[in-house]
């Protein structure tokens, strides 16, 4: 378990801060509280392979909720919070998620379809004021016990179900096993060079495989410190790579081209950011200048993946520029095979 490790090897060092809801946790007390969310699945009638859903925005209670979840071999289901009703309810119910972890601005939203979701027996409600019919997730970790429980899980459980956006037709659950993370998470680590000594920033909300699976795990997993920003604000972004010395991030070109117009009228430092990974398309010519022109000589990295296949491929940073536009390499242990499109022919 990559939380325990982490808490052997640093347990002081911090884990994860996020700044909206003025918390850090370093490694002895993230693991403390994932033990305390932990119980209150235990308690709660939570076994293998049951589904916890979780639809907010990005705060710390989403990385808890995770690792709680895992470690009993349940399975982590990560919603995007800008669905529908209609949209929601069809894959809450597809997923048969028994308890579902939601924010402020998702609660109309569940109080209109909680009364059609077949499998639903618990709510978990992240924000501060109480609601009659969810349990208040501070109220759980701040009375919780540690409960010191690790499934036996196997590399070929599921630890995740993400969801594709549903462009051709309605979302697709995609099936992640608990090897097929691990992996990725290792493949990701080696084109940014991911240590213990980084602090990342993924711009794209973490219920997307991008963000989630290239930045924001393999940070973990190499036992270094992520900061969350629940929305992106360009301006914010210049000011926490400033106040936490930000070494990596992982954006968009949109991401990019915001932030790129406004950073040469804001004096920010800068000196720390080494990495940035993007996803989602290709650099153009002109906002790859105008990356250049406000961060410099950094390492940039196109990230390509899939949410059926998160770990495809990346342009590394010594080749990134003489192919912009390319998807680059295939990532370690990935096999790419281009073939004749509709003849399935090399």
């Amino acid at each position: 378990d990559l939380l325990d490790v982490n808490v052997e090897r640093s347990p002081e060092k911090l884990a994860i801060i996020d700044p909206g809801s003025n918390v850090s946790l370093d490694w002895t007390e993230f693991q403390a509280e994932v033990m305390r969310f932990t119980d209150f699945l235990l308690v709660n009638g939570v076994e293998r392979k049951d589904r916890i859903a979780v639809i907010v925005r990005d705060c710390i209670e989403l990385p808890i909720s995770l690792f709680a979840t895992v470690r009993l071999g349940a399975i982590f289901v990560p919603i995007n919070y800008r669905l529908s009703a209609e949209e929601l309810k069809y894959v809450l119910n597809d997923c048969e998620a028994k308890i579902v972890i939601f924010d402020e601005e998702e609660r109309v939203l569940i109080e209109k379809i909680k009364g059609s979701l077949k499998y639903l027996r618990k709510y978990v409600y992240t924000g501060k004021e109480s609601v009659p019919y969810a349990e208040q997730f501070r109220a759980i970790i701040e009375t919780g016990k540690e409960r010191e429980c690790v499934a036996r899980v196997h590399e070929g459980d599921v630890a995740m179900i993400m969801y594709t956006s549903g462009t051709t037709g309605k979302a697709k659950g995609v099936v992640h096993t608990h090897r097929g993370v691990i992996e990725t998470l290792e493949g990701w680590s080696h084109p940014a060079g991911i240590t213990p000594w980084d602090r990342s920033l993924a711009l794209g909300p973490l219920y997307h495989v991008g963000p989630l699976l290239s930045n924001f795990l393999p940070t973990l997993y190499m036992g270094g410190t992520n900061v969350i920003q629940k929305k992106f604000e360009a301006k914010n972004v210049l000011e926490l790579i400033t106040t936490y010395n930000l070494t990596i991030i992982w954006a968009t070109p949109t991401h990019l081209n915001m932030i790129c117009s406004i950073a040469k009228n804001d004096n920010f430092r800068r000196d720390s950011l080494r990495t940035i990974q993007y996803s989602g398309a290709p650099l153009q010519a002109g906002l790859f200048r105008k990356v250049r022109d406000v961060f410099g000589s950094i390492d940039l990295i196109n990230a390509y993946g899939m949410t059926e296949l998160d770990c495809v491929s990346a342009t590394y940073p010594k080749e990134h520029d003489e192919h912009l536009g390319s998807v680059g390499r295939a990532l370690p242990k990935t096999f790419v095979r281009i073939v004749e499109a509709g003849r399935g022919e090399p």
